[in-house]
């Protein structure tokens, strides 16, 4: 009787495993069958940020990613190696090893390869994800290696030249831009620019794996910005802190600014940036009263208040960021975004108005911060603190960048005398244009946030800087050129940043040079106008 009530029993277990197989054989009716035609079979895949299967095979150096949404094959990308042996997602990245000891960290995001490591085995067999370390099994010998990817790809990551080919569909601008929306590669001189990718393979951005900074004093970076991170967090200024707690707050900022010249760690940006800008609009911020910038906006557009400056605003908006995919229509929604922030700025600083250059700093603003509030009251900061009102104001020829252009021609002659023979009162005017923008559209935008994370703390000393740097790092063909301000109007597209930075920051005594001749520069450019009326 036990045996039969037994039999019963696995009778009922398998007819109820039937009917589960069974559901599942018609639930899979709605799932996806790619075929590729390529002959090679799929040994490992994850799986991406937004329902993309990434998948790798033994028999082939092919990448082929996914996208179940679209039902469709998105791009391949084509390693540089015999094979892949393994693939394996970590936060925002893709890690993929190959037979020939490398290992690929591609954007998950984007779906771009961001950075190629050499390896020091044969083959990389496995790996593992830990939080932000990278854990790497290796072929032929017993060793296992561990990567801070943080601290690897904040270093070497935002390249935009990369070690693999790609075949896919370079119309897609998905797949063609970084992590801001700025194409990759800019070819042609049309208005609307396009990007492309090269099918075959282009300079690669190789490191050696002995190369990757796993030291003590990186993770101690690392929980530095952490710590700051949380402070942040804690003691993110509002409406009811007072003056005092602010003090404190610029204060504990100031103690730090050496460590924001490396940059800011791509994940903590939008806050510290947000962090850094409230404390130093915090006065202004408060006396306007919580809601201002969108109660100020609704309040003019009810009275259909003229906005004096929509003609200018209006034909400077599609040719602000023109390789920026967030920028290229009339109703982008950056696009309608950035006109209410500078028409707001109009309304908010009657004085200032609008300046052709404000359209950058404000759109670079609304990449990086995304709300519109926190760009707008980056724009006050920026325009009115930093840079100050007179370099923006029409009604004084824009006396202060003027003044500035002045007195970097005396930093390039006492800093770069090699130089400084090329470069005569006919670069005033390019040299505005450096500075009116805070730098944009001088160097790649990666570059520039890198340098606008110290900017936003210490203030125009570091565009002086930098803008020394450049022309530092550019010396032998500024020699070679008759004309300097030829080649200055033909920077590089590529910077090493670490090298850029160590340059601008090697020049001492210059704070106290700018501090002594720009008050002598003014009073120049004040005389001279008096005298002209």
């Amino acid at each position: 009787e036990e045996e039969e009530e037994e039999e019963d029993v696995d009778v009922e277990v398998n007819n109820n495993r039937n009917d589960i197989l069974e559901q599942c054989v018609v639930e899979c009716d709605a799932f996806i069958v790619f075929e590729e035609d390529s002959g090679t079979n799929v040994s490992y895949f994850d799986i991406g940020a937004h329902q993309e299967l990434w998948c790798c095979s033994h028999q082939s150096p092919a990448v082929v990613i996914y996208d179940l949404a679209d039902k469709r094959k998105v791009v391949s990308w084509y390693v540089q190696a015999s094979k892949v042996s393994c693939i394996k997602r970590a936060k925002d990245s893709m890690w993929i090893g190959t037979c020939d000891g490398s290992l690929h960290a591609w954007d998950v995001h984007k779906k771009t390869p961001r950075l190629k490591l050499r390896v020091f085995t044969d083959s990389v067999r496995c790996i593992g994800a830990i939080g932000s370390a990278v854990v790497v099994g290796a072929s032929g010998d017993s060793s296992v290696d561990a990567i801070n990817q943080n601290a690897v790809l904040r270093r070497w990551g935002d390249v935009s030249k990369t070690s693999c080919g790609c075949d896919g569909d370079a119309e897609d601008e998905r797949y063609d831009v970084d992590e801001y929306g700025f194409y990759r590669t800019i070819y042609g001189s049309s208005k609307k620019h396009k990007a492309y990718r090269n099918r075959s393979s282009v300079n690669p951005n190789e490191l050696e794996f002995g190369q990757v900074p796993v030291s003590v004093s990186q993770l101690e970076e690392a929980s530095k910005w952490d710590e700051l991170v949380a402070f942040a967090k804690e003691h993110m200024p509002s409406y009811e802190t007072t003056m005092e707690e602010v003090e404190q707050l610029d204060k504990y900022i100031q103690d730090r600014k050496e460590m924001f010249r490396p940059g800011i760690p791509s994940e903590h940006r939008v806050l510290i940036w947000k962090f850094v800008i409230s404390i130093y609009i915090f006065s202004d911020k408060k006396f306007k009263k919580e809601g201002y910038y969108h109660r100020m906006l609704n309040y003019k557009l009810a009275k259909n208040s003229v906005f004096d400056y929509e003609t200018a605003v209006n034909n400077d908006l599609l040719r602000t960021f023109p390789s920026n995919i967030h920028f290229t229509t009339r109703n982008a929604p950056k696009i309608k975004e950035m006109e209410r922030i500078l028409r707001g700025f109009s309304y908010h600083n009657h004085n200032v108005g609008y300046c052709q250059g404000m359209g950058q700093i404000a759109g670079f603003l609304l990449l990086v911060l995304v709300d519109e509030e926190d760009a707008f009251w980056g724009l006050s900061y920026i325009v009115e603190y930093l840079m100050t009102s007179g370099y923006y104001k029409q009604a004084t020829d824009l006396r202060e960048a003027k003044c500035d252009a002045i007195l970097f021609l005396k930093l390039v002659h006492k800093y770069l005398p090699e130089i400084s023979d090329g470069f005569g009162e006919d670069c005033i005017g390019l040299f505005i244009g450096w500075f009116i923008p805070a730098l944009i559209g001088v160097l790649p935008a990666y570059i520039t946030i890198l340098i606008w994370d110290s900017f936003l703390v210490e203030g125009r000393e570091v565009l002086f800087r930098y803008a020394l740097a450049i022309l530092k790092m550019h010396e032998q063909k500024l020699l070679e050129e008759e004309h300097p301000h030829i080649v200055i109007q033909n920077i590089s597209s590529v910077f090493d940043f670490e090298k850029l930075k160590d340059i601008a920051f090697s020049y001492e005594g210059l704070t106290e040079f700018i501090n002594r001749e720009r008050p002598i520069i003014s009073q120049t450019l004040t005389k001279q106008k008096e005298e002209a009326l």
